[in-house]
C-alpha cells in the first residue's frame, strides 16, 4: 500500500492497493476508483454497531470497504474544506465524531460513550461525542482548516473550544466544563462549555470547525431581517439534511436486504419479487450496447495508478 495525500482547499488521499490489499473508509468519502478494485458496503458489528455509529457519533450504519483483486487506487476526501493527516496507529488514539475517514490494516473503530469517558452529560454545544480507533494501521484523519498539535507534559493543561478537538491520545485527561461567570458565557462567543485537557499526551486541534462556519453562514442568512430569519434559515437547512440522511438510510436498508434475499438469509414473497426485478435491471445493464466499440483494458497504462490528471 502507497498513500499520496493531495494538498490544497480541500485534499484528498490516493491510496495505491496491490492485489489481495484492503482500505475501508467511511461511507460518502470516496472520490474515484481506478484498476481491479471492488466496492463493498459492510455494517461493522452489524445492525447493533450501525445504529450506535448512527445514533452516537451521526455517522452512516455502514462503511465502504474496497478490495484489490490486482493492482488499482482508490481517491478518498472529506465532506468539507480542510486538511488531511495521515498517522501510523500503534495501540489507541480518540477522535472527534466526523474526523475518521478511512484506514489500511488491522483497525477498529467504535463510537465512545460520552459519560463512560469522563465527559458528564454536558454535550459542549457540538453534540460532542467521539470515535475511538484501535489496533495497528494506518489512519487518515480530517479537520476544518489546519491542525495545532501539542505535546502535553504531565498536568500541563489545555482548554478548547468543543468543536475545535480532533485527536487526542487515551494518556490526556479531559472534561467538559460550563464557562466561569455569566458575562463570558453568554457574551464571549464561545459557547457556554469548553473542554479541560490535562497531559500527559498528544493533542491535536483543528481551525476552522464546520460548526462554526455554518453558524456564521446562518446567521448571514437573516440578510439584515435579524436571528428569526436565520432561525428559519437554519431550520431549512436541518430539513434538508434530514431529508437527505432518511433517503440515504432508505437506500442503504434497500441494498442490504437484497444482500440479504440473495444470501438467502431472508425471505419474503414481496422482497423477492423486488430482487428479481433488480437482477433484470443488472443483466439488461451489463449487456454491451448495439454497435458499441469494443473497449480494451491494455492501453499501456499502469493500473496501479490513478488516471492522469489535466495540468
Amino acid at each position: 500500500m502507497e498513500a499520496q495525500i493531495r494538498e490544497g482547499q480541500a485534499p484528498a488521499v490516493v491510496v495505491s492497493l496491490a492485489a489481495g490489499e484492503q482500505l475501508t473508509s467511511e461511507a460518502g468519502a470516496m472520490t474515484f476508483v481506478s484498476g481491479d478494485i471492488a466496492m463493498e458496503v459492510e455494517m461493522p458489528g452489524g445492525f447493533a454497531g450501525g445504529l450506535k455509529r448512527k445514533l452516537l457519533a451521526g455517522e452512516s450504519l455502514f462503511v465502504t470497504r474496497y478490495k484489490a483483486n490486482g493492482p488499482g487506487s482508490v481517491g478518498i476526501t472529506g465532506p468539507f474544506p480542510g486538511s488531511i493527516r495521515q498517522h501510523e496507529l500503534d495501540g489507541e488514539i480518540i477522535c472527534e465524531k466526523h474526523a475518521y475517514l478511512g484506514h489500511y490494516g488491522d483497525v477498529e473503530v467504535e463510537s465512545a460513550f460520552a459519560q463512560r469517558l469522563g465527559m458528564g452529560v454536558h454535550g459542549g454545544g457540538e453534540g460532542f461525542f467521539l470515535q475511538r480507533l484501535q489496533g495497528k494501521g494506518t489512519v487518515w484523519l480530517h479537520g476544518g482548516g489546519d491542525f495545532l498539535d501539542f505535546d502535553l507534559a504531565q498536568g500541563q493543561r489545555l482548554i478548547v473550544d468543543t468543536g475545535c478537538m480532533v485527536m487526542i491520545e487515551p494518556t490526556v485527561k479531559y472534561d467538559v466544563k460550563l464557562q466561569g461567570g455569566v458575562a463570558k458565557s453568554l457574551f464571549g462567543g464561545e459557547g457556554l462549555f469548553l473542554v479541560h485537557m490535562t497531559g500527559p499526551g498528544h493533542v491535536t486541534l483543528q481551525t476552522l470547525p464546520f460548526t462554526r462556519t455554518a453558524r456564521r453562514v446562518l446567521a448571514s442568512a437573516g440578510g439584515g431581517q435579524g436571528e428569526s430569519a436565520a432561525a428559519k434559515a437554519k431550520e431549512g437547512v436541518e430539513d434538508v439534511q434530514q431529508k437527505r440522511e432518511l433517503s440515504q438510510a432508505y437506500g442503504d436498508l434497500g441494498k442490504t436486504a437484497f444482500e440479504l434475499v440473495e444470501a438467502g438469509e431472508i425471505s419474503h414473497p414481496r422482497l423477492e419479487a423486488t430482487a428479481a426485478q433488480i437482477r433484470t435491471l443488472n443483466e439488461k445493464i451489463a449487456e454491451p450496447s448495439a454497435g458499441a466499440a469494443p473497449s480494451s483494458d491494455d492501453d499501456g497504462a499502469d493500473p496501479s495508478q490513478p488516471p492522469a490528471m489535466p495540468t
